[in-house]
């Protein structure tokens, strides 16, 4: 990204980015003024982070007027951070994006670049809109990928919305929808703004402002909801957002008490998240029943029917869930296998990366006396177990390589690592996510399901395969893009909002 910058600023602010941490989605916000504000010194503001009303990290934006590729632009800078507990192991998740946009075509995006360090290293992604699209470049690993997508026209950055909700939708009553490029999902996405009302707001430092509260709606996962309150000049005051299940509020603050939470909160994001049950707790591997409802949003595109999960009936909202452990196949397909209709799912990914030479070879030895497709998934399986050594919960989504030269990593680690090993062997395999039981609850989890002439789901970390009954397969469990937030659109869509009746 070439920029150069002066000091005639600009103040906006980040919508809530969406931040992935295998089991649970945050999201943060940043500033905004008015028009009349926009050149009066560069704009330097500090969010905090709340979580279940736990202060779990901060948001520090720059903005200022800068030149992009010789156009007058906006240059928009926000630092994100946040520190959490694993199951007790601290993580701290950091993440910088930076943004373009027009001056004298208004709003218009331009590139953006973003870094994060969700695998452990960094990860950057660089975009730029040329011919109505967002081309963009992600680096992970050593690894780079290109991509694209198209934005419909009047497309605007997160960045951007602020401003242009305070230039043209400024009176109560006012509703517009344009589309936003949501830089988590690397989409554009269709947000519904109205200006709603005005009411007061208390910040964290105890004074309380008068505020003008707007409405979003975003198309995403049966309408993504989410509230903001602006003060009389235009600054941004706060933000809630509680459509995951997870209330989450950003504040406008001092940088002392953004930063002022130590080297990590008290909140465990694992135990926070744990599903309890009504009823005796499952004891049989084999096979698992229970009522299913969720206390918000449609359960019926929460649970995905499949071969092994039989979803059925609808007593209210409840639906009844039966789950049996598949059995190895009796006839399993020779190895290596003959083409088939899943070969889709033998392509590279940036997280899974099946076409790296040292996966390849790594998977040529462990196959290497397997005389059909199952024996083949179950080595695989077996040896990924095995072979990550240190079980650890600091790693926050590592990709397939990063893992085997690592030897660490949870649930994500082990499936996507067996994932890349059993597609570098010819044999299609998919990332499944959902919960699954241990010990005194389910557990939001990833594992992972191979075609050997029929599907068959294997976990990995658990050490299990065929995996075991007592879990529950959640729609939207895929990693066939480069952004992880794709891989738990179904953990998201139940968080803290999926409630299980089981029977003897």
């Amino acid at each position: 990204m070439r920029e150069t910058t002066d000091a005639r600023p600009s103040a906006f602010r980040l919508r809530p980015a969406t931040v992935i941490l295998s089991v649970v989605c945050l999201a943060a916000a940043a500033p905004h003024t008015e028009a009349s504000h926009l050149m009066n010194g560069p704009q330097d503001e500090w969010h905090r982070l709340q979580i279940l009303d736990h202060h779990v990290g901060w948001l520090h934006t720059v903005a200022e007027r800068s030149v992009y590729e010789g156009a007058p632009a906006w240059r928009v800078r926000a630092e994100f951070v946040m520190r959490l507990l694993r199951s007790g192991t601290p993580i701290e998740l950091h993440r910088v994006r930076v943004v373009h946009f027009g001056v004298e075509t208004p709003f218009a995006p331009y590139a953006f670049m973003m870094t994060s360090n969700e695998s452990g290293e960094e990860r950057r992604v660089e975009g730029r809109v040329s011919e109505g699209s967002m081309r963009m470049t992600t680096h992970i690993g050593g690894r780079s990928r290109e991509h694209e997508v198209e934005l419909p026209a009047g497309t605007l950055f997160e960045e951007a919305v602020g401003y242009y909700v305070h230039e043209r939708l400024a009176d109560i009553g006012n509703t517009h929808s344009t589309h936003v490029f949501n830089g988590d999902m690397l989409l554009p996405m269709l947000d519904a703004i109205t200006i709603d009302r005005v009411e007061a707001v208390e910040l964290p430092r105890g004074d309380t402002v008068q505020a003008t509260v707007v409405e979003h709606a975003l198309d995403w996962m049966d309408g993504v909801r989410m509230t903001e309150w602006y003060d009389a000049s235009g600054q941004l005051v706060a933000t809630e957002m509680d459509a995951l299940g997870v209330p989450m509020r950003v504040l406008r603050t001092s940088r002392e008490d953004a930063t002022g939470m130590g080297e990590a909160s008290d909140l465990d994001v694992i135990l926070a998240t744990k599903l309890t049950v009504q009823g005796p707790s499952p004891t049989d591997p084999t096979h698992f029943t229970a009522r299913a409802r969720l206390s918000e949003g449609d359960i019926a595109a929460a649970l995905l029917p499949t071969q092994r999960q039989e979803v059925g009936g609808d007593d209210g909202g409840w639906v009844q869930l039966d789950v049996r452990r598949d059995a190895p196949p009796a006839a399993p397909a020779p190895f290596p296998p003959p083409p088939s209709a899943h070969d889709s799912l033998l392509t590279p990914t940036v997280y899974v990366e099946a076409d790296d030479a040292a996966i390849v070879a790594q998977a040529r030895e462990i196959t290497g006396q397997a005389e059909n497709s199952w024996q083949a998934v179950d080595s695989i399986s077996r040896w990924v177990y095995a072979y990550i050594r240190d079980k650890t919960l600091d790693k926050g989504f590592a990709t397939a390589r990063q893992t085997l030269d690592s030897r660490i990593g949870d649930c994500t680690e082990h499936t996507m690592l067996a994932v890349a090993l059993t597609r570098a062997a010819g044999i299609p395999a998919r990332i499944l996510a959902g919960v699954v039981w241990q010990r005194d609850a389910f557990y939001y989890h990833f594992w992972y399901e191979a075609f050997v002439g029929e599907w068959v789901a294997m976990d990995p970390t658990l050490g299990q395969g065929p995996a075991d009954a007592r879990r529950i397969q959640l729609s939207g469990g895929a990693l066939e893009s480069d952004t992880a937030l794709e891989f738990g659109e179904g953990i998201l869509r139940t968080l803290n909002r999926l409630e299980l009746v089981t029977r003897e």
